[in-house]
């Protein structure tokens, strides 16, 4: 690595609540004491190593050589059924289900906050970069293709419940 200063980035895809890397870390034995962990954001990391002024090189070309991380080059189009699974219940969601849950509300029918949140949620967990690029595994997938279904079901509902309070009288 071109520097001593290297970035560890925390956290997880499908985890809320990850564990403390800092407190493995105190916890772990023989770990050379000169190695410090320090927890930042990547912009102080970067702040950080600038201001040592070091001499890097510039690397040029594709950076998926897999020596500092691994890579899954060609997946674009992996699992692709996912894909479409995500833009159908965006579609639903955003463009049917809130505007006219906000309509309803109008005519009367409480506008259910928490539940257009919680499947934005889903979904956001459902887009990150191991699931919906198709590389995790089968379980992952699994799990994915069960949050899309329920979120869809659960939308397309909302949506004729809306449409129900918005032409009630019609």
């Amino acid at each position: 690595y071109p520097t001593a200063d290297i970035p560890l980035f925390d956290g997880y895809d499908l985890e809320d609540d990850p564990e403390d890397p800092l407190r493995f870390f105190a916890a772990a034995e023989g770990i050379d004491p000169a190695i410090t962990l320090r927890e930042t954001t990547p912009a102080a990391f970067v702040q950080h190593v600038r201001a040592r002024q070091l001499s890097l090189p510039v690397i040029t070309g594709e950076l998926n050589s897999g020596k500092y991380g691994a890579t899954f080059p060609g997946t674009f189009s992996a699992r692709t059924y996912l894909k479409v699974m995500a833009h159908d219940c965006a579609h639903l969601l955003f463009r049917f289900a809130e505007p006219l849950a906000t309509l309803a509300w109008c005519a009367g029918r409480p506008y259910a906050t928490e539940r257009y949140e919680s499947w934005a949620r889903l979904l956001l967990q459902n887009a990150v970069h191991d699931c919906i690029c198709g590389v995790s595994i089968d379980q992952v997938h699994e799990k994915m293709e069960d949050i899309y279904r329920r979120v869809f079901d659960d939308a397309r509902a909302d949506v004729e419940e809306s449409l129900a309070a918005i032409l009630g009288d019609f």
